[in-house]
């Protein structure tokens, strides 16, 4: 892969790299203070729970981001089922179903392009989902077993993730096993819902392995009449899903890792159309299996850093028709490094490379998408409990051109001062999974 030096990278390298010697004044600073229902999750402090969808490992009350996170330990006491039910109760998040419960896609402070991620791995599909610019199905998630928590970042991060995360961005962490652990569920509900869900956690030596699999059974849906009020079966709306997680890390030395990651989704079924609909519904399918490798270097230190390959593959047939299906392709390769360039200033740089292939019985043969981009990120701790966090992105998209975004964000931790850590509670208090 060749990369050609442009006029926007230079600008992105040159703005980034006298940060540390100028406070940036060219954009509006944005001040956010940590909401009063983001103060105390499942009963850790914002000292404790430490947060990645903001590009770098930063403790939450350190960060200058809207930012709000669901732990594994909140997952399993509220029994949340899904990703989906999760993230209902998050302030300004919304879920929305098409078809029933056959499609489910998520609204961010009343946007739709959000960036959906697994471990960092961009999931969001280039032809999108149903109407809107929504571009994944949180249906194809994992089994939250294997989640060790949400972070979801509520507002425009185009500058870390591109134009697509205007709404926002969605995390999803999984679990580093580090012992070994049997967990089975089996739950039902109305409508004859059925779930199944298993997994098995192992760690041996430096050695450790994730497997969990789910299956859902959906045998109806009801709707309330309009004209009569009365609830009312909806004809063929009947659907099925599978889910299967397999995520293998290899220690390396004090500081490094090798996660191998591989992702199954198959969903199967009727998806109902409009009230009246002479059609009445449309059988089709789903199909995702994406693979996954990151090595990590320097973890837990100030110059952490890592390099992702990925392939994503999505399989589609709507209306069980040879010119409906669907099919798409995505390569991609992600780097990252994290310098303590100061005292005061840590500096995060980064490249991604995605080549996406799409091809439809609707299209004209197959297509091919390819963006390529660079991005800077500089926070300076400039005074006690405020800091400065400047960042500046350049996209450049084989079909639309090239776009540059810059930001900047202001923090001020007070809350540090008014709340007690938990560990002047004395001993006993949990930490949070994955961590």
């Amino acid at each position: 892969m060749k990369t050609k030096l442009t006029k926007g990278m230079l600008m992105t390298a040159l703005i980034c790299g006298t940060i540390t010697v100028f406070p940036f004044s060219g954009a509006v600073a944005q001040a956010e203070e940590a909401a009063a229902d983001d103060t105390a999750l499942q009963g850790f402090t914002l000292e404790q729970i430490v947060v990645t969808a903001t590009r770098t490992e930063n403790k939450l009350i350190d960060t200058a981001a809207n930012l709000s996170v669901v732990t594994a330990e909140e997952i399993e006491k509220k029994n949340y089922q899904s990703v989906s039910d999760a993230l209902k109760d998050v302030p300004g998040v919304s879920v929305t179903y098409n078809g029933g419960e056959r499609e489910k896609h998520v609204v961010l402070n009343g946007d739709d392009r959000v960036v959906i991620m697994i471990d960092g791995r961009r999931l969001n599909q280039e032809k999108g989902a149903s109407g809107g610019h929504q571009a994944f199905d949180m249906s194809y998630l994992p089994s939250v077993d294997a989640i060790a928590k949400i972070e979801v970042l509520k507002g425009g991060a185009s500058t870390l993730y591109g134009s697509d995360a205007v709404g926002g961005v969605i995390n999803i962490i999984t679990k580093t096993p580090e012992k070994t652990e049997v967990r089975l569920n089996v739950g039902g509900g109305s409508w004859g819902h059925e779930d199944y869900r298993a997994g098995v956690f192992a760690k041996t030596g430096r050695t450790g392995i994730m497997v969990t699999a789910e299956k859902e059974r959906q045998s109806y849906v009801k709707y309330k009449d309009a004209k009569d009020s009365d609830t009312k079966r909806w004809k063929k709306s009947s659907s099925e899903s599978d889910n299967v997680d397999v995520k293998l890390t290899q220690d390396i030395g004090k500081d490094q890792q090798a996660t191998l990651y591989f992702h199954h989704s198959y969903k199967s079924g009727n998806q109902p159309a409009y009230i009246g609909s002479k059609y009445g519904a449309s059988a089709g399918s789903d199909l995702n299996n994406d693979v996954s490798f990151q090595y990590d270097w320097g973890k837990n230190t100030d110059h952490a850093g890592y390099i992702r390959l990925y392939r994503n593959h999505y399989d589609g047939n709507y209306y069980s028709t040879p010119d409906n299906h669907y099919f798409e392709t995505k390569k991609g390769i992600d780097i990252q490094q994290s310098l303590k360039i100061s005292k005061n200033n840590n500096l995060t740089a980064g490249l991604e490379w995605r080549d996406s292939r799409i091809g439809s019985e609707n299209y004209d043969g197959e297509k091919k998408i390819i963006t390529k981009a660079i991005f800077l990120q500089d926070v300076w701790d400039f005074a006690p409990e405020w800091s400065l966090t400047v960042g500046d992105r350049y996209d450049k998209h084989n079909m639309f051109g090239h776009k540059n975004t810059l930001s900047a964000a202001l923090n001020k931790q007070k809350i540090r001062r008014k709340r007690a850590c938990l560990s002047d509670m004395g001993p006993g208090v949990p930490r949070p999974a994955g961590q």
